[in-house]
């Protein structure tokens, strides 16, 4: 379907591709020229199109399946659900062309937010995405619509609230794999192809076409990726047939107790009470998990932020994310509270380098230039009957991985732009002379702790 764009389908002109193609078709934005009776949709409106080839029977039994979906999804209005109009069937030059036609969204999605903080979210963001998630799932459930695909690339982060609200606005999308009630599934999803790192392992059975329980697994598997950046079992690679054989080993033992989901450690530190939320929502067996949205979106509230505070000051800061850890120390993302600025927490790990981490502490709290990362301050507490120590520190836009190192990795062997590299590295010299001048001389330099 190369070359769409100018092109017009169905009384809409494409203006652009925003999607690439996949086994799924793909999504173009386009503009409505001539309206349809078949499409709740205005002259000028702009839409995305959803344009799937097919190799319908004679009977078209999937054009009447994805009509009568598509017919049911029209009637959803929800903030958190995206916008259904409608759905027309063309013939292509080689396929039947079944296209959707539904709300044009400007933003991005969970999947690709990820792929920029590959840490996870900031955990009060995450949680607000999966907040409105829910309400959306609660509501297209209540109205006996069950998605079957969630995943973070069937969440959208939308970059302005259509109906006018401040804030975070988030969306559903994708729910052509959805089931209406006992009805059918796409011919093309069936019960063992699709996402298999967010799919419950009730698909195992092959008579299981997907049901709230299932979603609910999903959402639990989507949530810990927003707030931690990885899954809570083993990655599956592809969608083949060795990623349908992972899929079956991974749940194989569970009729033996042994239960393959290990929650990240990374939530409990940064979160309170979560333990129930994880042991319900992720739960093998299905009586185990939450019985509907509602309660998921209950156990959700009662989550609590964890927050460290300097008993010297007084200042208190809301841990955000884990970012990452070295040798002997480890760093947070977190907010001060009284100011709201963003802050690095750096914690030692280990009781044997006290003096040398309070001794970076000092140096730092000594040079005053854009050349190094702003001091904040230090303190000690008595944490789990052991003395810890905190170097608080501004935050640098990019991290994790704005580093010298990360921009390395990123250039896959090309090197970075002469005009880049002179550029850094003249300031990376001007602040290792005004290091030099103090008598003070940094002993660790390397790309990961250059940014």
């Amino acid at each position: 379907m190369a070359g769409l764009r100018g092109k017009s389908l169905g009384g809409f002109r494409i203006l652009e591709q925003i999607d690439e193609e996949s086994g799924q078709g793909i999504v173009c934005k386009a503009i409505c020229e001539t309206e349809n009776s078949n499409v709740a949709v205005r002259k000028g409106q702009i839409v995305a199109l959803k344009i799937m080839p097919v190799r319908d029977d004679g009977r078209r039994q999937q054009w009447r399946r994805l009509e009568s979906r598509t017919k049911e999804l029209s009637r959803i209005s929800h903030p958190n659900v995206v916008r259904y109009y409608g759905c027309f069937c063309e013939q292509g030059e080689w396929n039947q062309l079944h296209v959707i036609v539904q709300e044009f969204l400007e933003g991005e999605t969970l999947k690709d937010r990820l792929k920029r903080f590959p840490s996870g979210l900031d955990v009060d963001e995450g949680l607000k995405v999966a907040a409105l998630a829910l309400e959306g799932l609660e509501h297209t459930a209540s109205r006996g619509i069950v998605h079957r695909d969630i995943k973070p690339g069937n969440i959208f982060i939308c970059e302005n609230a259509a109906d006018g609200r401040k804030g975070l606005s988030v969306k559903l999308i994708d729910f052509e794999v959805a089931r209406q009630g006992q009805g059918s599934t796409t011919a093309s999803t069936g019960n063992l192809r699709g996402s298999f790192n967010y799919m419950a392992p009730e698909f195992l059975d092959a008579r299981f076409s997907g049901d709230i329980l299932s979603d609910i697994f999903s959402m639990g598997v989507t949530l810990h990726e927003a707030l931690t950046g990885k899954l809570p079992y083993d990655l599956i690679e592809g969608n083949g047939e060795d990623a349908i054989l992972d899929f079956v080993a991974r749940w194989k033992g569970i009729s033996e107790g042994k239960n393959p989901v290990s929650i990240s450690p990374d939530v409990n530190r940064l979160l309170a009470h979560t333990d129930e939320l994880f042991s319900r929502c992720l739960s093998p067996a299905r009586e185990q998990r939450f019985p509907g949205f509602g309660e998921f979106r209950e156990s959700l509230r009662n989550v609590r932020f964890r927050t460290l505070t300097n008993p010297a000051s007084g200042n208190a800061y809301q841990m955000l994310q884990f970012v990452g850890k070295g040798g002997f120390g480890e760093v947070f993302k977190a907010r001060e509270s009284k100011t709201g600025r963003v802050v690095a927490i750096k914690h030692l790990r280990k009781v044997k380098y006290a003096d040398r981490f309070k001794r970076e502490a000092k140096i730092l709290s000594k040079l005053n230039d854009d050349c190094f990362v702003r001091f904040v301050e230090s303190f000690s507490r008595e944490m789990d009957g052991k003395t810890q120590e905190f170097l608080v520190m501004g935050f640098l836009d990019g991290m994790p991985g704005g580093s010298l190192w990360d921009a390395i990795k990123k250039s896959k062997g090309a090197g970075l732009p002469k005009k880049d590299v002179f550029a850094a590295f003249m300031r990376y010299a001007r602040g290792m002379r005004m290091l030099h001048a103090a008598g003070i001389f940094h002993r660790d330099i390397k790309p990961s702790n250059l940014y």
